[in-house]
């Protein structure tokens, strides 16, 4: 694409590559094993790269977000502190931004072009096809999870941005670790409980993304959630408790803000409870919550 130099031109390889990437000659063979292997440096910094197929084209995500993410995955590493592994994680971000894989949009987020998101999600589903399945239909206007033949070979599903109002996994969605419900219509757990009990058996989930939805309140389902890493929350303005958080004992990132959720003595106790806790958001309305979050998280 070096010669290409008209807009037309790098349209037309966009559509080509949705419809036959696979079928250009010497695809698999020369340039394929090339950008998998001499691309970049480390395996951990590919995964970062190719995570971004998880998200809609065109999408601007902020920096400390897209972190997060790389974080929850174990992409970065294993680290004594979680400030380590973000540091660590800015030095990832800067390496894709150098090499011109993300670009940076203002001071805060980032954007994948979408020919280079493209290629990114052909590589993820032809070189993880039996070990990672990616599962993605962000934007796509949906009122409900679609189906899929093979859940048991999903990996990370994301389903951001539509108008989804019940959870419906399939009970063999066993192995999914990453799941983006953000910007749905998730509806509060008492409305359809057979629904939500989906939550309960997705046992190897590590992230789980419920911001900007309706839900007032966590089922119980979600104290299954034994391997859940982080937790979004943010921006449900309707969450006014979170009962039952204690039981997420591997949580590491709980995420509070724009919801009803207050720093009582009641979320104290449960947060004492999560040993692993180490990045907590939410709203501090006195300055004596943040006394008593401090002391027991020994911050």
């Amino acid at each position: 694409m070096s010669t290409k130099t008209k807009v037309e031109e790098w349209e037309h390889a966009v559509d080509e590559l949705n419809k036959s990437a696979a079928e250009y000659p010497d695809m698999e063979t020369n340039i394929i094993p090339v950008m998998k292997y001499n691309s970049l440096c480390g395996e951990s910094i590919k995964s970062c790269v190719l995570y971004y197929a998880l998200f809609p084209e065109d999408y601007e995500i902020d920096r400390e977000r897209l972190i997060e993410y790389w974080l929850s995955e174990g992409f970065l590493g294993e680290y004594p502190d979680t400030k380590r592994a973000i540091n660590k994680g800015h030095d990832v971000l800067g390496t894709l931004i150098n090499a011109s894989l993300l670009t940076k949009n203002g001071t805060r987020e980032v954007q994948m072009h979408d020919v280079l998101q493209e290629m990114a999600i052909w590589i993820a589903s032809y070189f993880w096809r039996l070990e990672y399945t990616y599962f993605v239909k962000g934007r796509f206007g949906l009122h409900e999870i679609p189906k899929q033949k093979d859940w048991e070979a999903v990996r990370r599903m994301s389903l951001m941005g539509n108008n989804i109002k019940d959870i419906t996994c399939h009970p063999k969605c066993s192995k999914l670790t990453t799941m983006f419900l953000q910007n749905n219509k998730l509806k509060n757990v008492g409305d359809k409980i057979s629904h939500w009990k989906y939550i309960s058996k997705l046992a190897s989930l590590q992230y789980l993304d419920l911001s900007i939805t309706n839900i007032e309140q966590l089922h119980v389902g979600f104290q299954e959630l034994k391997n859940l890493y982080q937790l979004n929350l943010n921006g449900k303005w309707r969450l006014r408790r979170v009962a039952g958080i204690s039981k997420l004992s591997n949580l590491r990132i709980l995420q509070l803000l724009g919801s009803n959720v207050h720093a009582n003595a009641s979320l104290l106790r449960d947060l004492q409870l999560l040993e692993h806790l180490q990045v907590l958001a939410i709203k501090i309305c006195a300055e004596t919550d943040l006394d008593q979050i401090s002391v027991i998280k020994g911050w």
